[in-house]
């Protein structure tokens, strides 16, 4: 669980912004441990210097952990740190470099401030260490004073980040340790949350996560106030060739990319839009078909294997599901490399990238640079959407990628408070869960049911139940209804037998599990995983899941966040107890 104390407008420069990243991709459903993260806080009393600040404080049971952040291509000479200068409109070196102060004696002089802080607090019992956090390049020191993952990371191998900096704590507390006159650090209990909750406040005490988080009371009528400014300011990016949109669930990145596909073939084009996702792909060619649109609508996966390794002469076979990750870019180069040789390149006039956040390490950059645009100069000529959210991504973001299309497209980041699809009490819901402080107790209105129960049996028993009542009133129908399982508890290709509603779900009315085939012809109540249904919505949702308060089932924050934020108009919440799974 994470509580963050900024907004991300309050991020500065790039190497505030990749931590920032990181810590909503790899924090922020941490099972284990709370996390209370505060960003550019002042210290007036600092030890050595008038005033000093921290770029981030990270708080959580096992103490304290400054973070210093420095951007840019850094290296260390004769005892003194340089950055190469940059030109910030072209992003190339100047060939040059300027000299700053030491990372690591700021983070180690700003922790020691907060240590007199907190002894004048009468705080006692917190281990407060720091790390140097170097967002652009991997820092060459060979030296004995700092050691890599102990006292500084980069983000060039940022994927364990947050078991680097529970390791260092550690490490941090074993050497404190054994210096005279300290206590023993490693024989401390963790810190409580109540503990966690009152130093964040020492160090912010004007600001509460009611004040930070974007858990706003929304009325229906700012609901709609909300979807019309969306359509407003959806309809000026659409005038952009090259864009990113960057937005939360139910924030109508879709649909924009659906009013821009629109427009693009009233000027007579034709486009390509792709996804990861096998549904999302489905329901989009739906739509495209029936909006006699002229786009081609591709599973990425699947157009990359089925069609340009065969077009280029590639054997397919060289592309599975256990190697995709590292073989995807590599055959995307040998095919623009054959159809150069040939030069019979694919070409469109556009291409929209849905769920992009599940691509960018995927070569996506290779397919935009040679598939619109000038051949081999797409990136800078082509036009092209792309949609994402770094929170939902099945791998860890590639931000390498993020930052290099940034380069060339215009970007535009939509806030949770612009959630603009669902009820005023799903909208609160989805955001007490994004910020960590969904409680069962929870005031979300009529929109959404929760209930606890204890037999998978009963949940089914109870979803039949509901939804055919709903059906009869005409209220629920096949169409506009959907339950979504959390995948320990449902496996739909079968493969998984372990899980528990696999064979209670095999031939029982009125469920039927959900197909590419009949996703859009359903003659029951269908049923998937909600990883599955990634980047959809209903009208209605049933959403099944280990109770998420409840011991090693927190892990299951993530998919909850997911599948809750997929209902428009009502959700019905089944949590099970631990105990019985």
């Amino acid at each position: 669980m994470i509580v963050k104390y900024y907004e991300d407008s309050d991020l500065r420069n790039d190497g505030e912004r990749r931590f920032a990243q990181l810590i909503d991709q790899v924090f922020r459903y941490d099972p284990d441990h709370h996390w209370y993260v505060l960003h550019g806080l002042n210290l007036s009393n600092h030890i050595s210097q008038k005033e000093g600040e921290c770029d981030f404080v990270l708080i959580c049971e096992k103490g304290i952990v400054v973070i210093e952040c420095k951007g840019g291509h850094i290296s260390r000479r004769e005892g003194r740190f340089y950055r190469k200068n940059i030109n910030y409109h072209t992003r190339e070196s100047t060939g040059t470099e300027s000299n700053f102060d030491d990372p690591f004696t700021q983070a180690s002089h700003n922790a020691g401030t907060i240590v007199k802080t907190l002894q004048k607090r009468k705080v006692k019992d917190t281990f407060v260490g720091y790390m140097v956090f170097f967002a652009h390049c991997s820092f060459n020191y060979e030296g004995t004073e700092w050691k890599p993952d102990v006292h500084f990371m980069d983000g060039l191998t940022d994927s364990d980040a947050h078991g680097r900096i529970l390791k260092a704590l550690d490490s941090q507390k074993t050497k404190a340790s054994e210096e005279a006159g300290n206590p023993d650090w490693k024989a401390m209990k963790p810190l409580s949350v109540e503990a966690i909750k009152n130093i964040a406040n020492i160090f912010s005490p004007n600001v509460t996560p009611d004040t930070i988080r974007d858990n706003i009371n929304f009325g229906i009528e700012e609901t709609r106030r909300l979807a019309d400014m969306q359509r407003a300011i959806f309809g000026g990016l659409s005038e952009n060739n090259r864009l990113m949109i960057q937005g939360p669930p139910g924030s109508g990145k879709s649909r924009a990319a659906r009013h821009y596909m629109s427009d693009q073939h009233r000027q007579g084009k034709r486009g390509l839009y792709v996804c990861w996702n096998i549904f999302l792909a489905a329901e989009m060619e739906a739509w495209v078909n029936n909006a006699g649109l002229n786009v081609e609508v591709k599973r990425y996966y699947d157009w990359i294997k089925k069609e340009l390794l065969v077009q280029s002469g590639i054997p397919a076979d060289e592309l599975t599901y256990t190697n995709q990750s590292s073989k995807i870019p590599e055959l995307l180069a040998k095919v623009v490399n054959r159809f150069s040789e040939k030069q019979d390149g694919i070409a469109y006039d556009y291409i929209v990238v849905d769920e992009a956040q599940d691509i960018f390490h995927l070569g996506i950059d290779i397919v935009l640079d040679h598939f619109v645009g000038e051949w081999g100069d797409g990136l800078q000529t082509g036009s092209y959407w792309l949609l994402y959210d770094t929170l939902q991504g099945y791998n860890p973001t590639d931000f390498d990628t993020i930052e290099l299309l940034k380069m060339f497209a215009a970007h535009f980041r939509l806030k949770n408070r612009f959630r603009a699809s669902g009820t005023p009490g799903i909208l609160k819901l989805v955001t007490d869960i994004d910020t960590g402080s969904f409680s069962r107790n929870g005031q979300y209105g009529n929109s959404v049911i929760m209930k606890e129960m204890t037999a998978p049996k009963e949940v089914l028993k109870d979803i039949a139940r509901v939804f055919t009542e709903q059906q009869r009133l005409k209220n629920y129908s096949p169409e506009n209804s959907i339950v979504l399982f959390s995948s320990n508890l449902f496996d739909p290709t079968g493969r998984k037998k372990d899980r528990v509603f696999n064979e209670l779900l095999s031939d029982k009315k009125p469920f039927e599990t959900l197909t590419d085939q009949n996703l859009t012809d359903p003659k029951g109540l269908q049923c998937t995983t909600i990883l599955r249904f990634k980047g959809l919505e209903r009208d209605v949702v049933f959403l099944v899941l280990r109770n998420p308060e409840q011991g090693e089932a927190s892990k299951e924050m993530y998919q909850f966040f997911i599948g809750a934020s997929r209902a428009k108009a009502q959700l019905h919440i089944y949590l099970i107890s631990q105990q019985e799974l």
